[in-house]
């Protein structure tokens, strides 16, 4: 760097641009926003009012050499680049498509520089003996830094990180991965030959490392989570995908790698395992504790309690070392550590300020890198711990360059060369549509919104919403769309709202990152939001009493937090604050109160069965389900509460005598989409928040 080599900062709106170190950041807080997003911002900041076309956004982007679909992740791109300014295509505030062409900055800018380092004035003489002076000191201070170079070189870090030079989509269906897998997520493994994952049915597929057709194992392993594979390539290792009580904690197996029956690997239940190195040993986890066995089915010996629920599980390549993901149970951070053969755990990087939201690390083939993964506000980063050559020297960690992909990355794999790594990317657009049960034909919801998960008030007047963006704020409107007020602001994110019986106020399931879950409740036009008081540490799924005084509540999913904790519902009067439980709701969650006031619906944790409760007798009827009920809602007549199965179905069950019927199946009428019925619109169709989900597998080649 010369001395006239100076920073530009470009400003418009409250926000500021840094296009040397590719920082984004409104009123002075930075802003997190992915490399290829910014490229879109650069090029079009260099070119203001003017329109920046495609085809020059792609050779900026991408490199002649890469294969990707550049249409498909221009756009993922800008749409990324939007959420971070905040701003829709429909309403553009500063960047304006331009149909069939590119894109054009529309917004009014300031550019600055960086004042040079030095001046070309003379010194005046008091100048010159203030210089000499400094002189002076600079030659100490030199000689003190000539010595400290000399240590730290001596125990140098690498200074510079892998980079990705290239990329090769391998497969297209864009189904792999089940969009609902919380532990060990979307794991996928290889031989050298094949690459093998499960897809969105929790069926076991492989596909060449070169790509081309997808394959079936045919075995009779079926809804399943892959989590290893062995070191010779012959056998995978899987878990049932739920376990007892609806946890992450299933039965092991093994199964051919070419197909075949599976075999029970002991009688263990664990979230996740692996082989060591050399083949002998399975390492597992099952809840806090991690064990090791043989694949035999040998009494398993305990290797270390950890602070957390550990998962993806990865032994260092001398099996020496266990590194794996800490799920903090309350709250959900995840973090990584390592544990010895002896059983002494240390968390990674305990210092670095990005630790917490890490996930999913892997070794390079060759062990120089320990890659990972780094999640902040829905999107990846992959990262790179570089090996020590000192056993007391411990590396930060240092960034991987941007994926050239344009998708998220969520699971990584060794590649077949020390210079390749599989991985596998995600694009996700959150939308939401209506389905008559009569001729089921969907039909987007405020198209013109970002509108996902949609609740309408009891009289049909009122709309609630929030997008599946990183924000995930609460708005509420008239039913069309119009007369927008939003409710809550980040870093708070609503996962689910509902309407009291009058409309006036709306309560809502929500967290802020890296805290347990916690119901709120706020009055419908906007005001004061109201924390519920109790002392129940995670709470979920709320709903109203008849008289609108009091919240009904339960705990989240095993699935999700506290997993093997004994759950319950509960009831809060918001008028005394006081909270107590449910008679009889140990062992139920997810609860939903019917229209009339008179039953409340209820999932068991185990997910096989749907309670209702009575509040006239204060009894429970406990009606099995055959197909994994979830998401409980009722109809207007309060005579039916429908529900989601494990599949891709919507059934409804009859109050009064357990009748079951089969209402519609989500993947027929919207196929690509990961679709999950909540409740009705004032016509009576039924709502569907859907994921139009595409996740495939890419080779990456780095150095």
């Amino acid at each position: 760097m010369t001395q006239f080599d100076v920073a530009r900062l470009v400003r418009f709106g409250v926000f500021e641009a840094d296009l040397k170190t590719g920082e984004l950041r409104k009123r002075g807080r930075r802003i997190p926003i992915q490399e290829q997003p910014f490229q879109v911002l650069a090029a079009l900041l260099e070119q203001p009012g003017e329109v920046v076309t495609r085809e020059e956004l792609q050779v900026k982007l991408w490199p002649a050499e890469t294969f990707v679909d550049f249409d498909h992740s221009l756009n993922v791109a800008v749409r990324r680049l939007r959420d971070a300014l905040g701003e829709s295509a429909e309403s553009p505030v500063f960047i304006e498509t331009v149909a069939r062409r590119g894109y054009r900055f529309i917004a009014p800018l300031t550019k600055e520089q960086q004042v040079p380092a030095t001046s070309t004035n003379t010194p005046s003489p008091t100048t010159r003996q203030q210089s000499r002076r400094n002189f002076l000191m600079a030659i100490g201070a030199a000689s003190l830094l000539a010595v400290g170079a000399g240590v730290l070189w001596l125990y140098r870090p690498t200074p510079i990180g892998p980079r990705i030079t290239s990329s090769k989509q391998l497969t297209f269906s864009g189904q792999i991965g089940n969009p609902f897998f919380m532990e060990a997520p979307q794991s996928i493994q290889t031989d050298g030959q094949r690459i093998y994952y499960t897809d969105k049915l929790s069926r076991l597929r492989f596909v060449s490392i070169t790509g081309g057709e997808e394959g079936y194992v045919q075995t009779d392993a079926v809804n399943v989570a892959l989590l290893h594979i062995s070191p010779d390539g012959s056998k995978l290792l899987v878990r049932d995908f739920f376990g007892s009580e609806g946890s992450s904690e299933g039965s092991l197996w093994l199964v051919p790698a070419n197909g075949g029956p599976r075999q029970r690997l002991g009688d263990i239940q664990a979230q996740d395992a692996a082989w060591s190195p050399d083949g002998k040993t399975i390492a597992f986890a099952q809840g806090a504790n991690l064990f090791l066995i043989d694949d035999l089915g040998a009494p398993p010996r305990k290797l270390a309690t950890t602070p957390g629920r550990p998962f993806w599980l990865r032994w260092s390549l001398d099996g020496k070392v266990l590194r794996f993901t800490l799920n903090e149970t309350k709250t959900e951070v995840r973090t990584l550590w390592q544990a010895n053969l002896l059983g002494s755990i240390q968390q990674l990087f305990a210092g670095w300020r990005d630790r917490d939201n890490s996930c999913c690390g892997i070794w390079s083939p060759d062990g120089r890198y320990y890659l990972f993964l780094h999640f902040s506000e829905g999107q990846s980063q992959l990262w790179a711990l570089p090996k020590s050559k000192f056993a007391s020297k411990h590396f930060e960690p240092l960034p991987v360059s941007d994926n050239q992909v344009g998708v998220t990355f969520i699971a990584l794999a060794s590649g077949t060369s020390p210079k390749r790594l599989f991985v596998l990317g995600l694009n996700r657009l959150a939308e939401a549509y209506a389905a008559d049960p009569k001729d089921k034909r969907p039909v987007q919801l405020l198209p013109k919104l970002p509108a996902y998960n949609l609740t309408f008030s009891r009289d049909g007047k009122w709309v609630s919403f929030f997008s599946e963006d990183a924000t995930k704020s609460l708005w509420s409107a008239h039913a069309d769309g119009t007369s927008r007020t939003q409710l809550t602001s980040p870093p708070l994110q609503v996962i689910y709202p509902t309407f009291s019986p009058d409309a006036s106020r709306i309560a809502m399931m929500a967290r802020t990152p890296g805290q347990p879950f916690k119901i709120y409740w706020v009055n419908a036009g906007g005001g004061t939001l109201h924390e519920l008081q109790t002392d129940v540490i995670n709470q979920a799924d709320p709903t109203w009493s008849a008289d609108g005084q009091s919240i009904i509540f339960g705990e989240p999913t095993n699935l999700w937090v506290e997993s093997g904790k004994q759950k319950a519902i509960y009831i809060s009067n918001l008028k005394s604050g006081q909270t107590s439980k449910m008679p009889g709701s140990d062992g139920w969650f997810s609860p939903h109160m019917s229209p009339d006031g008179r039953t409340l619906a209820a999932l068991s944790l185990d997910l096989k069965r749907i309670g209702l409760f009575d509040f006239q007798t204060a009894r429970w009827r406990d009606l099995p389900q055959p197909k994994g009920p979830n998401g409980p809602f009722w109809s207007a007549d309060s005579q039916w509460v429908y529900f989601n199965d494990s599949e891709d179905g919507v059934w409804r069950l009859r109050v009064r005598d357990g009748y079951r019927e089969f209402v519609l199946s989500t993947s027929s009428i919207l196929p690509n989409h990961s679709c999950f019925a909540t409740g009705f619109t004032p016509e009576q169709s039924i709502i569907l928040p859907c994921i139009r989900r595409s996740s495939d597998l890419y080779e990456l080649d780095w150095e």
